[in-house]
């Protein structure tokens, strides 16, 4: 019959468990039969059957918890050791060598023949603990009967040290702040705002260029040339983003040169489009933008060339503008002219863009984009 384990014991094994059960049986038995009428006198000989009986149990438990003893596995080390013993013995080195071709001859990255030999060159220097791998093996048996060796290869012991460990090198004497510390260089300035050099006492020239007022900002109407591009795509039914059509809004942003960001001389004053980062920036979208209409518009006239006069007749006839040719030819015809800006070309290091779509500063001088008067230096709209 089964007994319900005591969960205040977890972790306890349930073979001690059973020990702990069987002393408390036992002491269980004896309140029982000294507490009866005749007293423990009366009761000595049932009691020491008893006894005995609850004893044999507690004895087979604590049987129960004593491990089995394996025998001592075959050792490479060891037989080859007791290989080493045997070279005055020609027939005991025969035999033992073959008992151990029989255990270890298969084991991948064990070469007997190779350890023999070293040992018959060389005995008195020959160390079983070094040059022989530590491998046990165990005898079992294959599906077949047939008895084969596992190997069980286990790590070599440790070497002990036959000298006194050598001292470590004095560390060097740590040098002083002084002398690894550099020397400033008298030739380098620093540069400091108006305002630093005003704390300092600093007599402080007038400024040639008055910083500009951070925030202020200018609105431009979109060209006329890039107007242009947008009606005639309006006119084929397509919906332009009102983001296109501006007026775009430029913001002054100030970038000092100097390490407490305020401006001075030699710093860069600019007119910032709204949205982007820089103008460059801004005219490379707008030329990107322009190549877009210009590539849906070759599509669409690929598709009314490829249409028969029949079905076009009928889809003209639904929707004129959107399948009008006179409409999509117009449109690359606003976008050659706001390309070109009056050039004989828009493409090139003379045009408004180069053929991967980037603008430069001299590009975007030439462009019809939109952009606030002013040059390089103080409001600068290329910085």
């Amino acid at each position: 019959m089964s007994i319900p384990v005591n969960l205040s014991l977890c972790g306890v094994d349930l073979k001690i468990q059973g020990i702990d059960n069987a002393m408390l049986d036992v002491e269980a038995k004896l309140a029982e039969l000294t507490s009866g009428a005749k007293g423990l006198a009366g009761n000595l000989e049932k009691i020491k059957g008893d006894i005995q009986a609850k004893m044999a149990a507690m004895q087979a438990e604590m049987e129960g918890l004593i491990p089995d003893i394996k025998p001592e596995l075959p050792n490479l080390q060891a037989e080859m050791n007791n290989l080493l013993g045997q070279l005055s013995s020609p027939l005991g080195f025969s035999s033992q060598l073959a008992s151990i071709q029989e255990k270890f001859g298969n084991i991948p990255g064990v070469d007997i023949d190779s350890l023999v030999g070293e040992l018959k060159s060389n005995p008195l220097g020959f160390d079983p603990c070094k040059a022989v791998p530590n491998i046990d093996v165990e005898e079992t048996v294959d599906e077949d009967g047939a008895v084969i060796y596992v190997p069980i290869r286990k790590g070599l012991p440790p070497e002990v040290p036959v000298v006194d460990a050598k001292k470590l090198p004095t560390p060097p004497e740590a040098k002083k702040t002084e002398d690894v510390t550099p020397a400033p260089d008298a030739t380098i300035v620093e540069k400091s705002s108006q305002e630093e050099k005003k704390l300092a006492g600093a007599t402080v020239p007038p400024a040639t260029n008055p910083p500009a007022s951070t925030g202020q900002t200018i609105t431009l109407p979109a060209p006329a040339l890039w107007t242009n591009i947008l009606d005639a795509m309006d006119k084929t039914k397509f919906n332009v983003p009102d983001l296109q059509r501006g007026p775009f809004t430029f913001t002054a942003a100030t970038e000092g040169k100097n390490h407490s960001g305020v401006f001075e001389e030699g710093g860069a004053e600019y007119w910032k489009p709204n949205n982007f980062p820089t103008q460059l920036v801004f005219e490379e979208w707008l030329v990107i933008t322009a190549f877009r209409y210009w590539q849906h518009a070759n599509k669409k006239l690929d598709l009314i060339n490829d249409t028969s006069p029949e079905v076009l007749a009928s889809l003209q006839q639904k929707n004129p503008d959107r399948w009008s040719r006179g409409n999509y030819e117009a449109v690359k015809s606003a976008i050659i002219a706001y390309i070109r800006n009056g050039l004989p070309q828009g493409q090139g290091p003379d045009g408004t863009f180069s053929s991967d779509g980037s603008v430069s500063v001299e590009q975007a001088k030439r462009s019809a984009a939109p952009k606030p008067d002013g040059s390089f230096g103080k409001f600068s709209i290329l910085v």
